[in-house]
């Protein structure tokens, strides 16, 4: 059998392929948390999105913990399979709007570029309500070991409000171009959760631009609220 990347392309069947032509793609969107359910849903409608508009809309997937996503789909060009069950049938396509997939600490220094770059505007995350390390008065909880050790300086921040925190300050001194952060995770108001959570981080990270990034980030970095209510069975072999 040969293994699904972007030469096998021509070979599949007929209304089976890609929405949008991979190869047209650049990366304009980061994702943090590369599961289940960005795979079925967020990325599939940012190519339904790039087959009626284009613009190149290429999403970079980076993967928190587990290595078993990206290491699945890197050797496939980040293509993978969807089935849609429908009362018609399944119907399985390829999905190729991932131009990237990565590991957020493995790679670190391309994460922090990707949040520094103007041609990223967008940058969204599913990552589970325990991903953000949130303490009971809804702040950030400065005392877990995982948050801690970001803000004590270690190689690469293992957590996502540490690796926000750390892109928007890279991104403040380089680029200063307007992002969207858009948590697609279920917590009430989480547009409100996420934007306390970084300023958090920021207020204790001791760093001596602290104050400047702060007031760039409530003037140039949104936001904004979701709902999201949707489960995607987990992949099996």
């Amino acid at each position: 059998m040969t293994r699904l990347d972007r030469t096998a392309l021509g070979s599949l069947p007929a209304g089976t392929g890609p929405l949008a032509d991979p190869r047209a793609l650049r990366t304009r969107i980061v994702h943090l948390g590369l599961g289940a359910f960005h795979r079925a849903h967020q990325a599939v409608h940012t190519e339904q999105a790039e087959a009626l508009h284009g613009g190149g809309w290429g999403i970079a997937g980076f993967s928190q913990r587990s290595r078993s996503v990206m290491e699945a789909l890197a050797p496939q060009d980040g293509l993978y399979s969807l089935t849609l069950r429908t009362p018609e049938g399944p119907h399985t396509r390829v999905v190729g709007q991932l131009s990237e997939v990565r590991h957020a600490t493995d790679d670190a220094a391309r994460l922090r570029e990707l949040l520094a770059s103007p041609e990223v505007s967008v940058v969204t995350s599913t990552v589970t309500e325990k991903g953000y390390w949130r303490a009971t008065d809804g702040g950030l909880d400065l005392t877990a070991a995982p948050v801690t050790a970001d803000l004590a300086g270690t190689p690469e921040p293992a957590t996502v409000v540490g690796q926000l925190a750390n892109g928007l300050r890279v991104r403040q001194a380089t680029s200063k171009a307007p992002l969207t952060v858009v948590c697609c995770d279920n917590m009430a108001d989480n547009g409100h959760v996420v934007a306390r959570l970084v300023r958090d981080y920021v207020q204790a990270s001791g760093w001596p631009d602290a104050d400047v990034l702060l007031e760039w980030i409530a003037a140039q970095v949104a936001f904004p609220s979701t709902v999201v209510d949707r489960i995607v069975p987990a992949g099996t072999d």
